[in-house]
């Protein structure tokens, strides 16, 4: 610390100790890397440092005050630190660490300037009372930084009830094939209205099969950024349905609906798996139970307070 006067505690520098000790030297064409491991930025492992690395050092150093260990000794996934099921945090100053301590250099902060604006600027909202960690087992995979946020649900793969389906689907398909070729051999222009009659019946059968190969196959992504929000169906590789994309400042509403029940005209009761929606003006963006991989409930809980603590906008229930 130095400029100190009176109360007030002036400049305060971080000196890495451990490193003042050690010289980087090359013999024998190994190169010593200078820095303490769990502080350092992968970058620094390539003998590369830019001023973000020094932010990196400083979200591991605010980590090891916060938690009282070691980034080193905390888990790691994908060289991120994981330091969050060990604190308390808000989830704006959880955001910003995880911005802070960042692997890849392109998406971490680039000056001190941007860290304290956005610190200055982050949400510290108190978490809602919905599931906020990842059940155990789930197949859903989120990826999160800053300025960036893409949910995949793969496929959720083969079941015993898919044999029926399929069978069901071939078997209808057939019917209706061998329908269209009869009403086609008729003389014309007869042929025309049987053949447009069984439209309908085509319609039916092939979202049967999309159904059936969604299951199999199937992957639905949601993407955000600070520009835009993106939703598609993919099948092999293909993106077979887009919704149109809208800009990032035109979402105004998280809305959770949970399992519910509605009544038809007689007064039966029909379930209504839970669903979350993101609202971009009259937009909508839907993920449900049983679309793709999300089987359960807590999943979806668990991303709607990931999008909640992402877009720093309350859960409307």
């Amino acid at each position: 610390m130095g400029e100190r006067s009176g109360n007030s505690v002036g400049q305060v520098y971080l000196v890495d100790f451990g490193s003042v000790q050690t010289v980087l030297a090359t013999e024998g064409g190994t190169t010593t890397v200078v820095g303490t491991y769990g502080y350092m930025p992968p970058e620094q492992f390539g003998a590369r440092t830019v001023p973000a690395s020094d932010l990196y050092s400083l979200g591991a150093t605010l980590i090891y005050l916060i938690t009282g260990n070691h980034p080193a000794d905390l888990p790691q996934k994908d060289f991120r630190i994981q330091f969050e099921q060990v604190t308390h945090l808000s989830p704006g100053l959880t955001r910003w660490l995880q911005w802070m301590t960042e692997p890849s250099l392109e998406r971490r902060s680039s000056s001190a300037e941007s860290a304290l604006k956005a610190l200055n600027e982050s949400d510290l909202k108190i978490p809602d009372t919905l599931n906020i960690v990842k059940p155990a087992g789930s197949k859903i995979q989120l990826t999160k930084n800053w300025d960036h946020l893409e949910i995949l649900i793969p496929p959720v793969g083969f079941k015993p009830s898919m044999l029926f389906t399929g069978v069901f689907a071939i078997i209808w398909n057939s019917f209706i094939l061998f329908w269209t070729i009869g009403a086609l051999s008729a003389p014309f222009p007869a042929n025309i209205p049987f053949a447009l009659f069984s439209l309908p019946f085509w319609g039916a059968g092939f979202f049967m099969l999309r159904t059936l190969l969604m299951g199999l196959f199937g992957n639905i992504r949601l993407s955000l950024d600070h520009q835009q929000i993106a939703l598609r169906y993919e099948l092999l590789g293909i993106k077979f349905y887009r919704p149109r994309t809208a800009p990032r400042n035109s979402i105004n509403k998280l809305v959770y609906l949970p399992r519910h029940f509605t009544k038809d005209s007689e007064g039966d009761k029909t379930p209504v798996p839970a669903q979350l929606e993101i609202w971009a003006g009259v937009q909508k963006y839907p993920l449900s139970v049983n679309s793709g991989a999300i089987q359960s409930e807590a999943e979806l809980e668990w991303l709607a307070h990931e999008l909640s603590d992402w877009l720093g906008m309350e859960i409307t229930r």
